[in-house]
């Protein structure tokens, strides 16, 4: 309806108020007192719903009113549209109930807590999806980020378990040097570590799988000689000519493995074997050692890896050997 329309369904309007005034009036003069008062009445009615017919009428040609402000307290349905709260000083509860009982979503605010939190950055792929923290300087979230949920812990400072404060089991902290479980309540509580820059990470068992035997026609076959060392990979499980027969064994991104070593076959009358990460020739410490002609010995030990997978076996004392070495598992 245009602004003529407007114009005209106003004048109509105004004109028949003014005739409903005349006709109450000739009423009011002409007929009895009682009379009067019942045909008024009965005028008034007929008058108000003509009127509001032709107020209905305008009122719809105008535009709709913009949404008001939502109000806590009431119910507000926002439709399409963004509801936005600004300014909240107080603690509040936002609760979305849905048909079961426990398949709403709730966030309490307290002190300097965050219920719920979403939040969007660039790059998208840092958005957080739905984030927790509770009062103090212990926080925890579960977040979406790059499209994957996940359980985002934020460092806080220091290098060893929490030593302050009072802890309740469940709680998990990251800090500088990794993340810490607490096992038992208390102040502090008692903690265990479950990862770390410098810690070897979970142990997986394996049923023995042998990765190097010098003996073999491959990868490096041959005595090793006493001054000399040999890096050697433990990714894949050999058979007894050296061909791989099972790839990744040890898996990459494993830091440590639980190996039995074996020297065999050995010459001279006093040898050892120092094991290393994969190329470090600097000795620490053997590993195993043997006293005689043509032995055969074992020693069941853990041996720290390389980025590669690899060990380095170094050979000192006199004596020669051919050795041999089988994975039990691997840290991961």
């Amino acid at each position: 309806m245009d602004d003529a329309q407007n114009v005209d369904l106003a004048a109509e309007l105004s004109d028949l108020r003014r005739r409903f005034a005349e006709l109450e009036a000739k009423v009011a003069h002409q007929a009895p007192q009682e009379e009067r008062s019942t045909r008024r009445g009965m005028l008034r009615l007929a008058g108000a719903a003509v009127v509001g017919g032709a107020a209905a009428s305008l009122l719809g040609a105008q535009p709709a009113a913009a949404a008001g402000a939502m109000n806590f307290g009431a119910i507000n349905n926002a439709g399409s549209d963004q509801t936005i709260l600004n300014s909240v000083a107080s603690s509040f509860t936002l609760q979305v109930t849905n048909t079961a009982p426990d398949a709403a979503i709730e966030g309490t605010s307290t002190g300097s807590g965050t219920g719920l939190h979403g939040k969007m950055t660039t790059p998208a792929s840092n958005a957080y999806g739905v984030w927790g923290h509770v009062v103090g300087s212990l926080g925890f979230g579960v977040v979406a980020e790059g499209g994957a949920a996940q359980l985002r812990l934020y460092p806080v400072s220091g290098n060893t378990a929490p030593s302050a404060g009072n802890h309740v089991v469940g709680e998990v902290v990251a800090n500088d040097s990794g993340a810490y479980y607490c096992v038992a309540m208390g102040s502090p509580g008692t903690w265990r570590k479950i990862a770390g820059t410098a810690s070897a990470g979970t142990f997986h068992a394996i049923t023995p799988t042998r990765v190097y035997d010098s003996r073999a026609a491959a990868p490096t076959p041959g005595l090793l000689a006493t001054g000399s060392n040999r890096t050697v990979s433990v990714a894949d499980g050999r058979n007894s000519a050296g061909a791989v027969v099972t790839s990744n064994i040890v898996p990459a991104g494993a830091t440590a493995v639980m190996a039995n070593v074996t020297v065999t076959g050995t010459v001279g009358g006093f040898g050892y074997l120092a094991i290393n990460p994969g190329g470090n020739v600097v000795e620490g410490a053997s590993t195993i050692n043997w006293f005689g002609e043509g032995q055969t010995l074992a020693n069941g030990v853990g041996l720290t890896l390389n980025t590669n997978r690899q060990i380095t076996v170094i050979c000192n004392g006199g004596g020669s050997t051919h050795f041999i070495v089988d994975i039990a598992g691997y840290y991961l």
